[in-house]
């Protein structure tokens, strides 16, 4: 995303971000929450292949309770004051412990300490998205606490406060991934990549348009140009131009194929 230097180059990503959201529903149909969803864990391979990787975080989901307290008995679990850090780049580092996920890209829930879900990973897709259309994260902060209490308490600008040509449909699909309520969001993985691929299919580059419009007017002058050039050439009056496959030459002329060596050798004996 970060080598990105527009909107549409970002938007060209979107095939991407559904196949995200593909891997992840497998994942979750076989109940395995990944937990840290992030753009620097998808790689784009050399034949437009889309990987997720590191999943050292995932967690096969077991029937837990959506308000269960954390674990604190868990061999893996750390308290949240051991893992504070205060570098300006700490919250797009990987947290481990009670607090499991990166921090700018973790749902309200993650922050909170709670046991993530299926939604809590969709909530980190709608953040992959949110990255998508702007360039930056849903939230900064100098520290991971700043960051934790924008995800948890604040509303994420919107995108198309950053760029007016973001599209509002769009906006509200990454919003609503993106809502503080796990039950206000889209409720699976298969849902949200259902949403962007049935928006992604009405987005046209601006260049990819003009081209298509500049055709479409050239269009009717075609069907008119080339009988109007078959009844003003003295060519039409000599050869039989009805039955015969034409050659039009950068100049206008209209040459049967098969008298094409002729005039390309200046010899009438030439083979055709």
């Amino acid at each position: 995303i970060q080598e990105c230097n527009s909107l549409d180059e970002r938007l060209s990503l979107l095939p991407h971000l559904v196949d995200l959201c593909n891997a992840i529903a497998y994942a979750h149909s076989r109940r395995v929450i990944h937990r840290d969803i992030k753009p620097a864990n998808v790689m784009i391979g050399d034949y437009g292949e889309t990987v997720v990787v590191d999943w050292g975080l995932a967690k096969v989901q077991e029937q837990e309770d959506e308000n269960e307290a954390p674990n604190v008995a868990d061999s893996t679990a750390k308290t949240v004051l051991g893992m504070r850090d205060t570098s300006s780049d700490s919250g797009h580092k990987t947290r481990m412990g009670e607090v499991m996920g990166t921090p700018v890209y973790m749902s309200p829930k993650q922050a909170k300490g709670l046991p993530a879900s299926e939604l809590s990973d969709v909530y980190s897709l709608g953040a992959v998205l949110y990255e998508i259309l702007t360039g930056t994260p849903p939230f900064m902060g100098k520290n991971v606490d700043e960051i934790w209490a924008q995800v948890i308490h604040d509303e994420p600008k919107s995108p198309r406060s950053f760029d007016k040509q973001i599209e509002k449909d769009l906006e509200k699909i990454c919003l609503k991934a993106l809502s503080k309520k796990p039950e206000d969001r889209y409720q699976s993985a298969d849902d949200f990549a259902d949403a962007v691929e049935q928006w992604r299919p009405v987005r046209i580059p601006k260049n990819r348009l003009y081209l298509e419009l500049a055709l479409l007017l050239l269009l009717p002058s075609y069907f008119f140009l080339i009988p109007w050039i078959a009844k003003t050439t003295s060519w039409k009056q000599t050869h039989n131009l009805d039955n015969n496959i034409h050659y039009i030459s950068a100049t206008g002329g209209i040459l049967e194929i098969a008298d094409l060596p002729r005039h390309i050798l200046g010899n009438d004996n030439a083979e055709t």
